[in-house]
């Protein structure tokens, strides 16, 4: 039996978990295109990442779920749960065009919601700031239909609020927590009995999600925020790029 890609598989989802436990968001835009260059189909690779950043969300949510503005969040959700079906009926679409062309797609993808992040939008009155939250929070549930990357619109919008650090990374784990019954119920239909074969895998590979979401939460308040999220958009922006050009060569 080849164990090359089961390990391989573990580390990249271990690094997700610390990754997202400390920034509170990335797992998906991390974990994504390295299981994609793993030989992970795209389907696969999307329901262990939605398995795995589940696992890492609860264990965020039960450590800051007294930071979360759930009264403010809750309609947010709602909008987002709106647009996740177009977004996974995108995802059928995009992965019958081949290989070559999801890693070509979803590197665009993230080099544009990378390029996004450099932008802050300001929070203004509390009514544009709840309009703007509904915008991000309709665009961050179509993507994360399509691939389950849809942090970055959400992180925008929260970064404009003057919350602290700790409400940041609670409303962002609460947020993205809420769609996973429904992604998994909806890509069960859509996808068929790989959903099955995929969650039975990812039992034995939770252990190492764990390990890096407790190591993550554990240097959440050691880490500078700024730096580490500087870094790892260095290594997505590396990522995504190779995604983009590597089926042009």
């Amino acid at each position: 039996m080849n164990v090359a890609l089961p390990l391989a598989t573990a580390l990249v989802l271990m690094a997700g978990g610390l990754i997202q436990s400390v920034a509170g968001f990335g797992f998906g835009l991390f974990a994504l295109p390295l299981l994609l260059f793993l030989g992970r189909p795209l389907p696969e690779a999307v329901i262990l990442v939605i398995l795995a950043s589940a696992l890492q969300k609860t264990a965020g949510i039960a450590r800051l779920r007294r930071d979360v503005p759930w009264s403010e969040m809750v309609p947010l959700m709602g909008v987002g749960l709106a647009m996740l079906f177009p977004g996974i009926l995108l995802l059928r679409f995009v992965s019958g065009l081949g290989p070559r062309w999801v890693k070509m797609i979803l590197g665009f993808c993230i080099l544009v919601l990378l390029g996004l992040r450099r932008f802050r939008a300001r929070g203004g009155r509390d009514g544009t700031a709840r309009a703007w939250g509904y915008v991000a929070a309709g665009v961050s549930g179509l993507l994360n239909g399509f691939a389950n990357i849809g942090g970055p619109p959400m992180v925008l919008w929260v970064l404009s609020r003057p919350w602290p650090g700790p409400r940041i990374r609670g409303s962002l784990f609460a947020f993205s927590m809420v769609f996973v019954p429904f992604q998994l119920i909806v890509m069960g239909v859509v996808f068929g009995n790989v959903i099955w074969q995929i969650v039975l895998e990812f039992l034995w590979l939770s252990p190492a999600v764990l390990l890096g979401t407790l190591a993550g939460l554990r240097l959440g308040n050691r880490v500078s925020l700024p730096g580490l999220r500087t870094v790892m958009q260095l290594m997505l922006i590396a990522v995504a790029m190779s995604a983009v050009v590597s089926p042009l060569l």
